[in-house]
């Protein structure tokens, strides 16, 4: 197997740097971001005010200074800018030439403040490369190594049918078991020394949800759908290296882990103090994390946003959302004393109470670095 080339994008010089930069300190780091007048033209929704609207980061609160109104739950960072995303991703996705006068970091930035959802299969077809990669196999090379049988079938058929009992799976998500079965077998059938790993459903599941527009685009013939999501899950294992988290020993596995080990160290050393106090394994409470991109641990929507910024950052988007994630959520977990609850709440409860607290707003969970002209520290 041929390793795929990398995707190396950009956004052009200055494009929606105009964005609000969040970096959500704890409250012993710092008490408040001012946002001048000037900073964020355009961003803020109708109704605040410009001169009197500040981010207390350590409740991570908007707040107009002039009214007690809660309007935590008004996406701002998120939704108010999708109309001009809107013709800006146009603009982009239908240039031949943008991936030679693009930056990775702008085009993060973007990523992270979200785009209208239904632009979400060309840019993932973009940001994985899908048509460059598929043109280098026979037109029907999908369609073969998903009917052919695959020594993974059984479990494959057994894990399909588990992917729909998580509470992650909305009830209303319409069924993806037949194409989730055949992608899942094309790739076992292409990958023969990887074959198929448990937490491959997870992702490739996201991955038909995203493409499909919530099954908007699902229909009796799904073989074109389909061969999106095998060839995006080819470029994760091949480019990003994924498939060393699957293959036996789990190599990448274990340095992910150690990895996170040292950061958690470094970065939040009370949590990582709470952990070994009870003897707990970093490994136990967050390897299925890595193994499923995290779409096993969140919504189909928030699992599709990680994956947004995994297609362009890889394992770093894990690992730093992650960090963050405990950072913010660090009293919660030193106030457990219960060895039990704390172990449940580290494996199946902090990403997703976190994620959801904070109503989609990738931003405050996964700050990107601030530039010279975004949003200035008071």
């Amino acid at each position: 197997m041929k390793n795929l080339s990398p995707v190396r994008s950009c956004f052009p010089q200055g494009l929606l740097d105009n964005f609000i930069c969040v970096l959500g300190r704890t409250r012993e780091e710092e008490p408040k971001v001012e946002i001048t007048p000037g900073e964020d033209e355009g961003v803020l929704p109708r109704g605040l005010s410009k001169t009197s609207t500040t981010i207390d980061s350590s409740e991570h609160i908007l707040r107009d200074q002039n009214s007690e109104e809660d309007l935590s739950q008004l996406v701002i960072l998120e939704r108010s800018p999708l109309t001009m995303l809107q013709t800006d991703w146009n603009s982009i996705l239908e240039d031949p030439n943008i991936k030679e006068t693009m930056s990775e970091t702008a085009l993060f930035r973007a990523l992270r403040h979200g785009y209208p959802r239904e632009l979400r299969s060309r840019i993932w077809n973009f940001l994985a490369n899908v048509e460059v990669v598929s043109s280098s196999y026979a037109t029907d090379i999908y369609a073969k190594l998903s009917t052919y049988p695959s020594e993974y079938d059984l479990i494959i058929k057994k894990d399909v049918d588990r992917s729909f009992s998580t509470q992650f799976v909305s009830a209303d998500i319409p069924n993806f078991k037949s194409p989730l079965f055949n992608v899942l077998r094309a790739y076992a059938n292409y990958d023969k020394e990887t074959g198929y790993t448990q937490g491959m459903n997870f992702v490739v599941l996201t991955l038909l949800n995203g493409l499909s527009n919530g099954g908007e685009f699902l229909g009796g013939n799904n073989e074109l759908l389909e061969s999106k999501a095998f060839w995006i899950l080819v470029y994760i294992n091949f480019e990003k290296n994924w498939r060393e988290v699957y293959r036996p020993g789990t190599p990448k596995l274990i340095s992910l882990v150690k990895s996170l080990s040292k950061r958690m160290k470094k970065e939040v050393p009370k949590v990582y103090g709470r952990i070994k106090h009870f003897n707990f394994q970093v490994k136990d409470c967050f390897s299925h994390m890595f193994i499923a991109i995290m779409t096993s641990s969140l919504s189909q929507e928030l699992g599709a946003r990680i994956i947004d910024l995994f297609l362009l950052s890889g394992e770093k988007v894990l690992l730093d959302v992650l960090i963050r994630v405990m950072r913010i959520c660090e009293q919660e977990i030193l106030m457990r004393n219960d060895p039990e609850s704390l172990f449940q709440y580290l494996k199946r409860e902090m990403l997703s109470r976190c994620f959801t607290r904070y109503t989609y707003r990738l931003n405050f969970i996964y700050p990107c670095p601030l530039s010279s002209d975004s949003v200035k520290e008071k």
